[in-house]
């Protein structure tokens, strides 16, 4: 089975512009196949004004390509596992742009190679956590203040369930129980 390229899917349905004058954060755009990357390009195809992030310094490339398309990018690099650097994002955005009135959680990684539970380390555990948990936890606690102001917000947490199948079944359910908690 090969993997899902989420970019030509994203391209396939014409702009209704549902988006327009809206303001969407969406994390983990850095993969050019990727979930992150395709919503950016969706929500920017629908009009939004699309302010993008992740760790990686392909994020300007995924401004670059929506720009390039006609829309409205904005790159911000940030490690979402850091609570202080999202939350300087998200004032940053807010003063630049006014408000976020979505957000779009779709930051999130495997971490091979998978343990069995039983030689699975402490470290090991923080990373899966840090990587799919945590930068969701972060970008909430740092971005929801903001758009309470407001009296219409969304926020969209996606969860790339293959990626933490991969990481074993401790991990999975954990991970899949505590994001349900988010949404």
């Amino acid at each position: 089975m090969s993997p899902i390229d989420f970019a030509s899917v994203a391209q396939e349905k014409p702009a209704r512009g549902r988006l327009a004058g809206k303001v969407a954060l969406v994390t983990g755009v850095a993969r050019p196949r990727g979930i992150g990357n395709a919503v950016a390009q969706l929500y920017a195809r629908e009009g939004a004004t699309v302010c993008l992030t992740d760790i990686a310094p392909e994020v300007e490339d995924c401004a670059k390509r929506i720009m390039d398309g006609g829309g409205k990018a904005y790159a911000y690099r940030a490690d979402l596992t850091k609570l202080d650097q999202v939350a300087a994002m998200a004032a940053a955005i807010v003063k630049e742009h006014g408000r976020i009135d979505i957000l779009c959680n779709a930051a999130g990684k495997s971490v091979p190679p998978r343990p069995p539970f039983i030689e699975m380390t402490e470290e090991y555990w923080d990373l899966v956590l840090d990587r799919n948990l945590r930068t969701m936890f972060n970008c909430c606690k740092a971005v929801v203040p903001h758009m309470q102001r407001r009296t219409r917000y969304r926020i969209i947490s996606l969860l790339a369930l293959v990626y933490l199948a991969a990481a074993g079944t401790a991990v999975f359910g954990v991970v899949v129980n505590l994001w349900f908690y988010f949404t």
